[in-house]
C-alpha cells in the first residue's frame, strides 16, 4: 500500500519527516531488529513520513544491498501507516536515473534526490538531470538542496522552473543555514498550494514557519520523535509559546549529540536512547567509545532538562 503523500495542509509532503539512521550490525550488515525498534519508536511520537538513504542515513558510503534492504525493511515494518521516502544520491544522470528505475515497483511514496556533484552544473543542466530522474522513477521527486555537500546548490529561479511541474512535490533546503535563500526559495514556489518547502535545520524549524515554509525532514527524530511534530503542531494553533519549547527541546538534542563528526554523532545519539549501536558505514565517520558514551551522558541530560523532551523521552 502507498499511503498519500498529502500529509498536511492540503501539502504534498508537508509536515514533520525524520530523516532515518541507517543501523548496522557489526559485519556492515542492517541491523533489522534495531530499525523495527527505530520505526516503531518514531512511528508513535508522531511524524508525518519517513526518509531511508539520505544524509543522516549515510546513504553516499552505505553498500547498495544494505541501502535496498534499508526500503524494504521500512516499507516492511511501516505496514502502510505513514508514506516512505528514499534519497537518491548520486554523481551521474546514468547513476541516478538507475537508482530511480530500481525502486519504481516498491510502495515508495517518493525519492528526494540530491543533486549530482563534483563538476559545477548549470540551471539548464540541474533541469535535465531532474526531468530525467523524475521520468526514470515515476514517483514524486523532493528536491534535494544541500550545496555544502553536493557542490550543486538549487537556485531559486531553478525552483521557479521545476516547481510548474507536479512530478516535483517538494524541496529539502539544507542549504548551510543560508536562511536569505530559504525565504527565496519559499517565495519561488508560492505559486503551487500543494508543493511544500522545508527546512532540512531542525534548529531552524520554528523561523522556517513562521516564514511560509511548510515542515522540515530532520534528523532530530531519531532521538525526540515528538519535537518537530510538536513545533508544527503548537505554531498551526497559533501557540508560540508551545512552539518555541519544543524548539528548544529539539536544539537542546541537538547540541548534546554534536561530539566528533557528522553523521556518525547521530548513530551514537541513536543508541543513547536504546536503539542499535553507534557503528557507522564504511569511510563515514565512526564515533569514538569515548564519544558515544559522552553523547550518551548528554542526551540523557538533555531530555531531563526539558519537560517536554523528558516527556517525550519515556
Amino acid at each position: 500500500m502507498n499511503p498519500s503523500v498529502i500529509t498536511r495542509w492540503g501539502r504534498r509532503f508537508a509536515g514533520a519527516g525524520t530523516a532515518l539512521v541507517t543501523p548496522l550490525d557489526e559485519r556492515g550488515g542492517l541491523d533489522s531488529a534495531a530499525l523495527k525498534r527505530l520505526v516503531e519508536r518514531v512511528v508513535a511520537g508522531g511524524v508525518d513520513y519517513l526518509v531511508c538513504g539520505g544524509t543522516s542515513g549515510e546513504g553516499p558510503f552505505v553498500p547498495s544491498a544494505v541501502r535496498r534492504a534499508m526500503v524494504d525493511r521500512t516499507l516492511e515494518f511501516v505496514a502502510g501507516r505513514l508514506p516512505v521516502v528514499a534519497a537518491v544520491i548520486a554523481d551521474s544522470e546514468e547513476n541516478a536515473v538507475a537508482q530511480a528505475r530500481s525502486l519504481r515497483a516498491t510502495d515508495l511514496s517518493g525519492l528526494m534526490v540530491t543533486p549530482p556533484g563534483y563538476y559545477p552544473l548549470s540551471d539548464d543542466e540541474l533541469h535535465r538531470f531532474y526531468d530525467a530522474v523524475a521520468h526514470g522513477g515515476e514517483k514524486p521527486i523532493i528536491i534535494y538542496n544541500i550545496p555544502q555537500n553536493a557542490r550543486n546548490g538549487i537556485s531559486p529561479s531553478l525552483l521557479a522552473r521545476l516547481s510548474t511541474d507536479s512530478r516535483f512535490a517538494a524541496i529539502k533546503d539544507s542549504g548551510a543555514r543560508d536562511f536569505a535563500l530559504h525565504i527565496d526559495l519559499i517565495a519561488a514556489a508560492a505559486h503551487r498550494d500543494d508543493f511544500s518547502v522545508l527546512t532540512g535545520l531542525d534548529r531552524l524549524l520554528l523561523p522556517s514557519l513562521v516564514m511560509g515554509a511548510h515542515g522540515a525532514i530532520s534528523p532530530s527524530g531519531n532521538v525526540l520523535p515528538e519535537g518537530c511534530p510538536a513545533i508544527i503542531t503548537a505554531f498551526e494553533e497559533g501557540d508560540l509559546d508551545a512552539a518555541r519549547r519544543a524548539q528548544d527541546a529539539v536544539a537542546a538534542v541537538l547540541a548534546a549529540v554534536q561530539i566528533g563528526r557528522f553523521p556518525g554523532w547521530w548513530k551514537a545519539g541513536t543508541q543513547a536512547v536504546g536503539i542499535g549501536t553507534a557503528r557507522a558505514a564504511d569511510l563515514a565517520p565512526h564515533p569514538t567509545d569515548e564519544q558515544a558514551a559522552q553523547i550518551r551522558l548528554r542526551v540523557q541530560a538533555a531530555l531531563a532538562a526539558h519537560p517536554f523532551a523528558c516527556e517525550a523521552g519515556r
